[in-house]
């Protein structure tokens, strides 16, 4: 991701109508980036509402593809801000370094399943599509609903991680030590 400073600027959530003030908490750089457009923020937090509260997808299933499209999109963001959901939803630091591992592909302890949800999530991160394989063994594993929700999930972070790379929205300092301790290394 470019280093240069944020395309937006963080909208002040006192400036927000009423009724969507709560969409955009004043530490969170990317709602109040989002912010910049109300209405669009709104149908965002829906979907990732979804994503986190309403769907069947196990929640470090899904928080380990999060990270592998932070990783793959070089996005500091996206990729911080799901290592600390993902360490909070059972994702262990050696599965953290076995998505650098996997997506090097190097041979890692991860299960079919995950190794498979990581390759599905890294061919739809960087091109548009599943192989058939990828995608026979993830329909098999979850069920059309389970896949159904991973691919809502992943289609829903990565056009995220697109959005915060493009906008250059700036990582809170909080989350910095993250990097640290988990470094990106793309290509």
């Amino acid at each position: 991701m470019n280093a240069t400073k944020a395309r937006l600027p963080l909208v002040e959530t006192t400036t927000l109508p009423e009724n969507q003030r709560n969409l955009a908490p004043p530490e969170s750089h990317i709602f109040r980036t989002f912010a910049n457009c109300p209405a669009g923020l709104q149908q965002y937090r829906g979907m990732t509402k979804f994503i986190r509260s309403d769907s069947n997808l196990d929640s470090r299933l899904r928080e380990m593809a999060m990270i592998q499209i932070g990783y793959a999109a070089n996005c500091p963001y996206e990729y911080t801000h799901h290592i600390k959901s993902g360490l909070a939803s059972g994702v262990t630091d050696d599965d953290i370094r076995a998505i650098a591992d996997e997506t090097a592909g190097r041979e890692t302890p991860l299960e079919p399943l995950m190794k498979a949800v990581l390759r599905a999530t890294r061919q739809l991160t960087i091109g548009f599509d599943v192989d058939d394989e990828t995608f026979r063994t993830l329909c098999q594993a979850l069920g059309n609903d389970g896949l159904m929700a991973l691919f809502f999930s992943v289609a829903t972070y990565v056009g995220t991680a697109k959005l915060l790379n493009s906008l250059r929205v700036e990582l809170e300092d909080s989350y910095k030590p993250y990097l640290e301790r988990f470094p990106i290394k793309p290509g």
